[in-house]
């Protein structure tokens, strides 16, 4: 399975790497870093409760996982009727929307990424 938690530990070794500002294409691979840690995590969510965290292995549990589109998930990240029944949950959709703007910028805007810091990345 894809670890989250490896991903984002990648995303801080990038910004960590080149001493005072990360080079930029450092730091365009830590945004699309860290919103794939957010996609994984979505998943794995989505595949434990359809599926059960007990059958990670299995086939159904991996179809289950796969089957997530990165459009379908965004658009439920901006329901507010699923954010006002799950108020934990917020912070997520928040972090899922502004990190998968920040990866299409990140991957396909030309211009100078945007500032991140070590310490925005957290693992909660």
């Amino acid at each position: 399975m894809i670890s989250p938690e490896d991903l984002l530990d990648v995303a801080r070794h990038l910004l960590r790497t080149a001493p005072g500002r990360p080079n930029n294409v450092y730091l365009r691979r830590a945004q699309s870093t860290i919103y794939y840690a957010l996609f994984h995590c979505l998943c794995a969510a989505g595949a434990n409760v359809l599926v059960g965290s007990s059958k990670q292995t299995s086939e159904s549990w991996s179809r289950v996982y796969r089957a997530l589109e990165h459009g379908t998930a965004h658009n439920a990240m901006l329901n507010q009727q699923t954010i006002k029944r799950f108020p934990k949950f917020g912070n997520f959709c928040t972090a899922f929307v502004d990190f998968q703007k920040k990866r299409h910028d990140a991957d396909y805007d030309p211009r100078p990424a945007r500032a991140l810091r070590v310490q925005d990345i957290r693992n909660d």
